[in-house]
């Protein structure tokens, strides 16, 4: 076991289990003389976290692990995530699996795999980093937008639909596969476009992420940008947006043994 370490335990307050082992993981901690604190997911991302964290633990779904992310000042902190949600495709760990979790963390016997993002600019500014995906649709529900994407100075697609999502390969498994898009391998560095009920012929496409990717966006109601749900940003009509690899990276620590994509399409498919 190692002699010191700060935790942060991040859980879903919607999830009455999540909050009982929020208390047990706070407890055992603590008797294993770490520093450790716990706050629920909406907290976490009003407060922020501390950057010298030795690793975050978030009880929840998928949601609860991307609030966390959120939280961190510094994405490099490694996250341990056990599933109290119906997915929690990004999730390491089960519910049932908890307590043996939280030893093998504090021994440290795990492993760390780092996943890039999406950094996300919008008119020149940036407006943040996707984890999973980004979401660009009309302001108003129920109208369209027009969109044109290009990779460097080569056109890949114009499209008109009530939204666009722009995945990454972890996100593949989450919205961007229920809106009709592929499951890719987490390994390779691309985005994928699904667009979402398109008025036109257009469909899914993967493109490497070697170019920036321009999108050039219209709606006449407005447009807006959600980035892994919770960052939005309003245009009025029209926008440029850009998308390109993040020098960010997310360390999400490690239990088990075999290749976590083939895990998580198991979860996916089941």
């Amino acid at each position: 076991m190692r002699d010191r370490g700060s935790y942060a335990i991040i859980y879903s307050e919607k999830k009455p289990e999540a909050v009982k082992a929020s208390r047990w993981i706070l407890n055992f901690l603590k008797e294993n003389k770490l520093d450790a604190f716990a706050l629920n997911a909406r907290e976490a991302l009003e407060k922020g976290l501390s950057s010298d964290l030795d690793a975050v633990i978030a009880l929840g779904g998928d949601g609860t692990l991307l609030k966390a992310v959120k939280a961190l000042p510094r994405k490099d902190t490694p996250i341990l995530g056990i599933n109290y949600g119906r997915g929690g495709y990004l999730m390491e760990a089960e519910a049932s699996e908890m307590e043996e979790a939280i030893k093998r963390l504090i021994d440290g016997r795990y492993s760390i795999e780092e996943v890039f993002m999406l950094s996300i600019k919008m008119d020149g500014k940036s407006i943040g980093d996707a984890l999973n995906e980004v979401y660009i649709s009309a302001t108003t529900p129920g109208k369209i937008i027009e969109a044109e994407i290009r990779s460097g100075e080569e056109f890949l697609m114009s499209l008109v639909a009530d939204a666009l999502i722009i995945s990454t390969p972890v996100g593949s498994t989450a919205y961007a596969f229920s809106a009709g898009g592929p499951i890719v391998d987490q390994r390779l560095r691309a985005a994928i476009m699904v667009p979402v009920c398109p008025l036109t012929s257009a469909r899914p496409l993967i493109s490497s992420l070697s170019k920036k990717i321009e999108i050039s966006v219209f709606g006449e109601a407005g447009v807006q940008v959600l980035i892994d749900g919770f960052i939005k940003e309003l245009a009025k009509e029209s926008a440029e947006i850009m998308v390109e690899e993040s020098k960010e990276r997310v360390r999400f620590i490690r239990l088990k043994a075999g290749d976590s994509f083939a895990r998580r399409i198991g979860k996916r498919l089941r």
